[in-house]
């Protein structure tokens, strides 16, 4: 099934979570980037899927689980015109804790080349750094961005789409 996408800005998060990741990224191909200044706030996420009832299931163990918490969004702060910072939120048995810091920037796409607002973890010392985790996320409308996860060893896994949605932003950036 084709993707109609003169009305992608019509799009809900429920609409999108029945897609399959290939029209997924036709969506994401026809975004823009949002600006690192946009982009400045808390995030709510909702994981889509990633391409089967196994994929899907360790998507959502890895970022939602005991260990780590449950996995509530990601935050953003830029910092002058060509960088910013970022962090997942989480509960934790009651708690939010805000882990996983990132770096943001407008950086080239790797899956069309180009611009998407790009966060790279591998900056940061903790686990998405070392699983070379880099997310890419653009712009649907006010208020709603499309995200797609990478990560991996090798090229060939690192271009494996892992799609999520963000919404908001929906309270400040916390610096603590």
């Amino acid at each position: 099934m084709k993707v109609n996408m003169s009305s992608f800005h019509e799009w809900t998060v429920s609409g999108l979570r029945v897609l399959s990741v290939r029209q997924v990224m036709e969506i994401f191909e026809s975004l823009d980037s949002p600006s690192l200044e946009e982009m400045n706030g808390e995030y709510e996420a909702t994981l889509l899927g990633h391409g089967g009832f196994l994929r899907d299931v360790a998507a959502q163990f890895f970022l939602s689980n005991p260990l780590s918490g449950w996995w509530l969004g990601k935050a953003f702060q830029p910092l002058d015109d060509h960088e910013g910072c970022g962090y997942n939120w989480y509960t934790r048995k009651g708690k939010v804790v805000r882990a996983f810091r990132m770096r943001t920037t407008i950086e080239r796409s790797r899956f069309d080349g180009r611009p998407s607002f790009t966060l790279t973890y591998s900056v940061h010392r903790h686990l998405y750094g070392v699983v070379n985790m880099v997310d890419e996320v653009r712009k649907m409308r006010e208020g709603l961005y499309l995200g797609i996860g990478t990560l991996g060893f090798t090229r060939k896994q690192r271009l494996k789409p892992r799609p999520f949605v963000l919404a908001g932003p929906t309270g400040p950036y916390c610096d603590s």
